[in-house]
């Protein structure tokens, strides 16, 4: 079980990294919830929320990656042992009945 100081703490984490993000997609918010993984480990899933005008070249590892990395290591740096999952979502994916 997650205690509430240790989620605040890695929302905050979360926050920062998103917030303070200036490469490539650009974000523009995000949405983290701490839940049980399929293996019955809680993990820490994160949908990232790029700018809508996001392009379809700005969608590659090259520069996801670093951004999905740069969130687990912020999440680790809170002292966590909860492994962070990140998701991308543009603002009209989390229209009214979209999945997360």
């Amino acid at each position: 079980m997650t205690s509430r100081i240790e989620r605040e703490q890695i929302e905050r984490a979360v926050r920062a990294i998103c917030e303070g993000w200036r490469g490539v997609p650009s974000v523009v918010g995000h949405r983290m919830s701490i839940c049980p993984y399929s293996t019955g480990e809680t993990a820490v899933f994160v949908t990232v929320i790029p700018d809508e005008q996001t392009e379809d070249k700005d969608w590659t590892s090259r520069n996801l990656d670093p951004l999905c990395d740069t969130i687990r290591e912020a999440i680790a740096a809170t002292g966590s042992d909860r492994w962070g999952y990140t998701f991308f979502r543009k603002p009209s994916d989390l229209a009214e009945g979209a999945v997360a």
